[in-house]
């Protein structure tokens, strides 16, 4: 139930992990012997190698969606082939889109 519901947030929303697809690093969708409760939020951890959810894809026929990839602070990624924006800063920009209607529909 996790693993649907972070797909259908990325795919959805176009993003990749919280922050960034570096987030998948320590998770144990890369391999990761070290269980995380979230989704392995980490930093500081320099060049390695991640793979990540076919839901970080935005061009699912690339062969790079397939294997594992080098990450280096979500800079090394290929826009083109990943999303690499955090989904938490697009929630907050999704919430900041549509505040006045939020608004609107709790005064209703």
């Amino acid at each position: 139930a996790m693993i649907t519901y972070w797909d259908n947030l990325q795919l959805g929303l176009s993003c990749c992990g919280s922050s960034g697809p570096v987030d998948w690093a320590e998770s144990l969708h890369s391999g990761s012997l070290h269980p995380v409760k979230e989704i392995g939020i980490v930093s500081g951890y320099g060049d390695q190698s991640v793979t990540l959810p076919r839901s970080c894809c935005r061009d699912t026929a690339s062969t790079l969606c397939y294997s594992s990839v080098q990450v280096k602070d979500d800079i090394s990624l290929d826009p083109a082939v990943f999303f690499t924006q955090g989904c938490a800063e697009k929630i907050i920009q999704v919430l900041d889109d549509h505040l006045i209607y939020l608004a609107c529909a709790g005064l209703g």
